[in-house]
């Protein structure tokens, strides 16, 4: 007979007859069964839609789980289902959302009776199968409706990384080929992370491997960090004042291109960019007899456009050190303060200060859980500013070196390890301990999620090596990073 259940997220079904054909009719997501005969297992599978099942012997109870609410249609019985014909017009459809969680996600699974599926969400997103980005997906605007006519799976890949819960582990660290140690380490967010110093170059999270890039006429040039963009890595290799270079490199600092060629104001030289998912913006300083230094966006076949700030209206020589942005917001860094903006550049708010601070690190923001990791400088000395969502600042036991937070831990680094909270920084503890390593504050320390782990990058004050080291990581479901709206019409 056929089953009419609504499976509650995490929660055991349980379907009490005596059958040996299963038959899955409709459902929404992949489920788990389990047959058992007098308390003995007799199969166990997962299943979706369209799910047949013929057991080697008969079984008196089924039991199902799934990971998300769902409705299911099942088919039990000591008889085999054989009848498979659909209607040639569509008979049911269900309104529902879907929470996304970062980068590619599947949105609907395959349904043999699903006709076609109708998704939109209010930010840009890109539609695609197994596997897209958004370099091979289909782009989709926010607020457009995309009707995908098919009952294969679809996924849709959006511009918000996943967010990692940290598995803090016994794991020894790993030398790198990179034996020095630098003074900025940025996330390139694509498995490197880029070392400024006496040496520069990208390090490989995967194997340790160190590319150093070479000062030449192609390459190693950098007038700072390479910036992510579109899952590329760009960098500004301008001669001079007044115009900005902007060339596309790969992880040897090898140009992919020749460099395309941006007049922004006269005078300006770039400190530092960054990259809002669509444009890439620059910020520096201007050469003594020039106007106010500006904020420089600039995009490809587009006009550069020029924003000043309303920090200190009233200084001429105004002047600022990095950019950075993360969640829909612009942070700029200027003299001892550090300040939030829109797009626009007109409304920054100071958000912190310090008299003893130097610009900001021109990292790109390490951004989870709610909370944004700043890189700083105070007194020569490497260390971290770490604020909430509300912008309050959190304050660590010891020195911070570096931290990381998740929806359940707060994770910090201090001179002798690792150390989490699990009761919202009420008290810590070791969880990882550096042991025979010196990570004094002269040397730097920088959190880099990629792909299922997060590692610690760290160098020896003693002998300058650099190490990583790698902790295992799950994704973070406790909040979305956008919902999409569907319309699933099925026979």
């Amino acid at each position: 007979m056929i089953h009419k259940k609504t499976l509650k997220a995490g929660q055991v079904t349980k379907i009490d007859q005596v059958g040996q054909f299963v038959k899955v009719m409709n459902c929404e997501n992949r489920f788990t069964i389990k047959a058992t005969r007098q308390g003995r297992e007799v199969v166990f599978s997962e299943a979706a839609a369209g799910f047949d099942l013929a057991a080697v012997e008969s079984f008196d109870e089924l039991t199902i789980q799934s990971e998300t609410e769902q409705k299911l249609e099942i088919w039990v019985s000591q008889h085999k289902l054989s009848y498979d014909a659909l209607s040639t017009k569509t008979s049911r459809a269900n309104s529902f959302l879907v929470n996304h969680f970062g980068e590619s996600q599947v949105v609907t699974p395959y349904d043999p009776s699903q006709s076609k599926v109708k998704i939109m969400s209010a930010s840009d997103w890109w539609a695609g199968g197994e596997g897209v980005t958004n370099e091979n997906g289909i782009p989709v605007l926010g607020g457009e409706i995309y009707t995908h006519d098919s009952a294969a799976p679809l996924s849709v890949y959006i511009n918000e990384p996943k967010e990692r819960v940290l598995l803090i582990s016994d794991t020894e660290p790993s030398p790198t080929s990179a034996g020095y140690s630098p003074s900025e380490i940025t996330d390139m967010q694509n498995g490197y992370v880029y070392l400024r110093g006496a040496k520069s170059g990208f390090l490989s999270l995967a194997n340790g491997q160190f590319n150093e890039v070479i000062d030449s006429g192609t390459s190693g040039n950098f007038n700072h960090h390479p910036i992510p963009h579109d899952g590329k890595m760009f960098v500004d290799v301008s001669p001079s004042g007044g115009e900005i270079h902007l060339v596309e490199v790969n992880e040897f600092g090898e140009y992919l291109g020749s460099p395309v060629v941006y007049v922004v104001g006269d005078g300006f030289a770039a400190r530092c960019g960054c990259s809002d998912g669509v444009a890439l913006y620059f910020s520096g300083i201007n050469n003594s007899g020039f106007d106010r230094a500006k904020v420089y966006r600039v995009k490809n076949s587009e006009q550069v456009i020029s924003y000043d700030t309303n920090i200190n209206p009233e200084q001429t020589d105004f002047t600022m050190g990095s950019i950075m942005y993360v969640g829909g917001k612009f942070y700029l860094s200027a003299f001892s303060s550090l300040y939030e903006c829109s797009s626009s550049f007109n409304d920054c708010v100071e958000i912190y200060t310090d008299a003893n601070l130097k610009p900001f690190r021109s990292d790109v923001v390490l951004s989870n859980a709610g909370f944004n990791v700043f890189r700083k400088t105070v007194n020569g000395k490497q260390g971290i500013l770490a604020l909430d969502s509300a912008n309050q600042k959190v304050n660590f036991p010891s020195v911070e070196r570096a931290a990381f937070f998740d929806s359940n831990s707060i994770f910090y680094v201090d001179d002798v390890g690792v150390k989490y909270s699990g009761d919202n920084g009420a008290s810590f503890y070791t969880g990882y301990a550096f042991a025979d390593y010196n990570i004094s504050l002269g040397s730097i320390v920088s959190f880099a999620p990629w792909g299922e782990f997060v590692y610690l990058v760290l160098n020896d004050s003693n002998t300058g090596q650099m190490y990583l080291v790698r902790f295992e990581s799950g994704v973070d479901n406790s909040t979305p990073k956008a919902t999409f709206r569907v319309l699933k019409e099925s026979y």
